[in-house]
């Protein structure tokens, strides 16, 4: 099953990638450039709030900020609301080590299918995506990619993968 990211209506216009997003309850639309895709990095075990105030994602969420001003000016920026309540919980080393070679697993993957995806783009060949060595390989793969959708798609309305310009697996 693709994400939503993978069927909605792309378009490119001389801005850029663009979709269409919006206040699903007052059906009020406006066309959302989509950033570009995260290095990484970009994934810790911290989760998306951690990446508010990054250089290389922060145009990205302050641009989605201001469009959602036009749509209702008293919405609280998603992404940096001090008033959400977040339940944290203390880890232990272990649980931490653990989850961190997960996200580590994650990355290495994310790396290798944004470098296929961006060589086939300019060869113009078919990507030759990450490729599990074993099953375990890959049922950690599933633990990790589910951590990076509870630690990022915090959002119902602006997931990850409807903000940053990834068409390549996991995201697809």
């Amino acid at each position: 099953m693709s994400s939503p990211y993978c069927s909605l209506t792309v378009r490119t216009d001389i801005s850029g990638l663009t979709v269409l997003v919006g206040n699903t309850i007052t059906n009020l639309p406006f066309n959302f450039q989509v950033g570009p895709t995260p290095p990484p990095d970009f994934f810790t075990v911290s989760g998306i709030y951690s990446q508010r105030t990054t250089e290389c994602v922060r145009t990205t969420f302050d641009r989605l900020y201001a469009q959602q001003l036009t749509v209702n000016p008293a919405l609280p920026d998603p992404f940096n609301n001090r008033t959400m309540r977040i339940f944290g919980q203390q880890m232990s080393y272990a649980q931490q080590q653990y989850y961190e070679r997960l996200i580590g697993l994650f990355k290495k993957v994310y790396a290798y299918n944004s470098a296929a995806y961006t060589l086939a783009g300019k060869t113009g060949t078919q990507p030759s995506y990450y490729t599990f060595e074993t099953s375990s390989e890959l049922s950690r793969f599933r633990e990790a990619n589910a951590i990076i959708n509870k630690l990022y798609n915090v959002d119902p309305y602006y997931p990850l993968s409807s903000l940053f310009f990834l068409p390549f697996p996991p995201f697809c």
